[in-house]
């Protein structure tokens, strides 16, 4: 609670996804976000009403306290189990408005699909709409898009900064087709040029998961030479979302924005989607990169960077091969009842 917040403050918040595994939705009641910073590096400021973060992200905004009021910052899970609070100034409280839960009856509709590749309850945060999310906000089934009226009338009151309406404005940052660097971030054109094609694998029915059909305990480095422009082809092959972060470097997200592409160290990939990331080799020794949602992780979905030349770090060795139940070598159970009659099933 900043209790003591008084007309006129703006508040820098860090937001920082440490979930296991839960994506959560951003809002402040008091009026749109200044998005400054993601992944704690700077970028052209714009201004959001809700902000998708996945595990490992973080965003850095400002917040502005207009009136005698208690403001609710809240972070509802995606998938309308719940939210957590912060409030904000002092006075009558004005609530954020409350996430959607799922649709458990379409979701259900969606049995007949291909369940071998299907990513559980992340089939909330597909685009089903085929365009923009950003503007169309159809997130089946959780339908964000839905009329949020008496919120609506809220916001069409609040008071903001002749520089924040100036700011490029998103509705629903989930994407990165917003971000762009105030730099130039090109990476030097002298230097060779290595691409790799990462394919994100796996299966909801047998729960496992893995890059190029191969969990991180069984897979083979991938080696790459200091000095290298290292590009990065990630094609998403399964219906769930997953955060991939690198380890050691900072990589361009190619979003579109040329030049001016956003670093980040987590990119969050949408079903069925492929993304191009690069960084400059600049570094030695082994980096891991891997899902963020830690269950993916838990079961393979990761690999390892080796640089050429440089000696292998023991420690991350030892590992590997002691405890390779902790990357994907692992055994479980699963159980399934189903009951059918003329009238229900179940």
């Amino acid at each position: 609670i900043l209790s003591h917040a008084k007309p006129g403050t703006r508040v820098k918040l860090r937001i920082i996804n440490a979930a296991a595994s839960s994506y959560f939705i951003f809002e402040y009641s008091g009026g749109p976000m200044k998005v400054i910073e993601s992944d704690g590096v700077k970028v052209n400021q714009f201004t959001a009403q809700k902000i998708r973060i996945a595990m490992a992200e973080t965003y850095d905004v400002i917040v502005t306290v207009s009136e005698n009021k208690t403001y609710e910052f809240r972070a509802s899970a995606e998938d309308g189990t719940g939210y957590a609070v912060a409030y904000i100034g002092h006075g009558n409280l004005l609530p954020a408005s409350t996430y959607p839960k799922p649709n458990l009856a379409l979701m259900d509709m969606m049995g007949g699909m291909d369940h071998g590749s299907m990513g559980g309850h992340d089939m909330s945060s597909m685009n089903m709409s085929g365009g923009d999310t950003e503007h169309a906000n159809m997130n089946m089934p959780n339908m964000s898009c839905m009329d949020h009226s008496s919120h609506n009338k809220n916001h069409s009151t609040k008071k903001t900064s002749l520089v924040d309406k100036q700011l490029p404005h998103v509705d629903y940052l989930n994407n990165y087709k917003s971000v762009k660097s105030p730099v130039v971030t090109t990476l030097p054109k002298e230097n060779p040029v290595r691409i790799v094609t990462l394919k994100l694998t796996g299966s909801m029915e047998r729960y496992v998961w893995s890059i190029n059909d191969t969990p991180m305990y069984a897979a083979d480095e991938i080696v790459i030479r200091r000095g290298e422009n290292v590009k990065f082809i990630l094609m998403n092959e399964t219906m769930m979302n997953h955060p991939i972060h690198l380890h050691g470097h900072f990589f361009r997200v190619l979003n579109g924005q040329g030049e001016y592409s956003p670093l980040k160290h987590t990119v969050n990939m949408a079903p069925f989607e492929t993304v191009e990331i690069e960084f400059e080799a600049n570094a030695e020794k082994d980096w891991i990169f891997h899902c963020h949602n830690l269950y993916h992780m838990k079961l393979g979905m990761g690999g390892v960077i080796h640089y050429e030349g440089t000696k292998h770090d023991l420690a991350l060795m030892d590992h590997a091969g002691d405890h390779s139940s902790e990357h994907g070598n692992i055994w479980f159970n699963t159980t399934r009842l189903e009951g059918y009659s003329n009238f229900a099933n179940a």
